[in-house]
């Protein structure tokens, strides 16, 4: 008898082993089932019609917003190089001007050379010279002017 019921004992052992195995796989089972199912619904949505739609009309308007905004800095871009462009003109006018001025005072200087006194001519033309390196407009002007006044007072 008592063999019997250690023989029953462990019948009784493998059969709950067994069954709770057999609880573990139906626990693992309807996990992958219902994990499928759910792939396989998103994936349904995923590709349905209204879906599709969305994200090429989601895709158009990023492109289209992307596309404006390549637009606006390839128009600031062109805008800037061409004001790189005009001020290195407008330098490059401007070196010139005040180089054909300074060769007009210097030409002025000479003719009034002997009207001058040496210290004078002397300082006049290192005016010109520094207003000129420093591309000094105003400056130029003025100096001209100064030697057409005393071209003028000397003729009189």
């Amino acid at each position: 008898m008592f063999w019997q019921m250690t023989t029953l004992a462990e019948i009784t052992s493998q059969l709950a082993s067994f069954m709770l195995l057999l609880a573990l796989v139906l626990v693992v089972s309807a996990g992958f089932f219902m994990m499928s199912k759910s792939a396989a619904v998103s994936l349904r949505m995923f590709f349905s019609k209204p879906k599709r739609w969305a994200r090429r009309l989601l895709f158009l308007r990023n492109r289209a917003e992307l596309l404006t905004q390549k637009k606006y800095f390839q128009r600031r871009q062109i805008q800037y190089f061409a004001d790189m462009k005009r001020r290195h003109l407008l330098e490059q006018d401007n070196k010139k001007q005040c180089q054909v001025l300074a060769k007009i005072i210097r030409r002025d200087l000479f003719l009034q050379k002997y009207r001058l006194t040496q210290s004078d001519f002397k300082q006049l033309q290192a005016m010109n010279k520094s207003y000129c390196k420093q591309r000094n407009v105003s400056a130029l002007i003025a100096l001209q002017q100064k030697l057409a006044n005393e071209h003028y007072a000397a003729d009189k």
